[in-house]
């Protein structure tokens, strides 16, 4: 299989105004940018490979932890059993959209990083439906959510989601089908690591 380094459409059209060379020099400027300080990597025998912290080593794990947004590079610490140092994040690609925990999107849906304009240029990802040609916040992966929790209606809802515990009346932007309890009972190893 093959993975790409650098994806230049981030989910919105490019109208070219500028030369092609122009373009080209604008996508070399991105690399140097945001490859700075970083290094390419591959992962074992799983074909995962992507940019880490410059100071990371053969022998470094790539971890999905729960609460990052994105993957992190550890360092096993061989004086304590499971217990890791954190050298710092990681872009794996093929892991941008929680495949790792939730498996790759159907084909009837396409991850697109959207911005809103509420002021602030925030930038939220949002599930295109190929089939109805619509938006959605709601990650189609997910099924239903667990007792006790439902989705409030807001004025964004198209670019996020709020949910809300029946129980208490608590409201969060943290969905509750990612919490470590709801992860095992969809059959997701998860471990508890020690970050040292």
């Amino acid at each position: 299989m093959a993975y790409n380094i650098l994806n230049v459409e981030v989910g919105y059209e490019i109208h070219r105004q500028q030369p092609v060379q122009a373009d080209l020099l604008d996508a070399l400027d991105n690399i140097r940018v945001y490859c700075a300080g970083r290094c390419f990597f591959v992962a074992g025998q799983t074909e995962v490979c992507g940019l880490a912290p410059k100071g990371a080593q053969q022998g470094d794990v790539v971890a999905i932890m729960l609460g990052c947004k994105t993957p992190m590079v550890l360092r096993p610490l061989t004086a304590r059993i499971a217990s890791y140092q954190l050298i710092g994040e990681a872009y794996c690609d093929g892991f941008t959209h929680g495949e790792a925990l939730l498996g790759r999107l159907s084909d009837a849906f396409t991850a697109i990083l959207r911005s809103f304009d509420n002021g602030t240029c925030q930038l939220e990802w949002a599930y295109f439906d190929t089939e109805r040609g619509t938006f959605q916040a709601e990650d189609p992966r997910l099924g239903p959510l667990p007792p006790g929790w439902e989705i409030e209606s807001h004025l964004d809802e198209e670019f996020f989601q709020l949910f809300r515990n029946i129980e208490t009346g608590k409201q969060t932007r943290d969905d509750p089908r990612l919490t470590s309890d709801f992860l095992r009972k969809r059959g997701i190893p998860l471990q508890v690591l020690n970050i040292v």
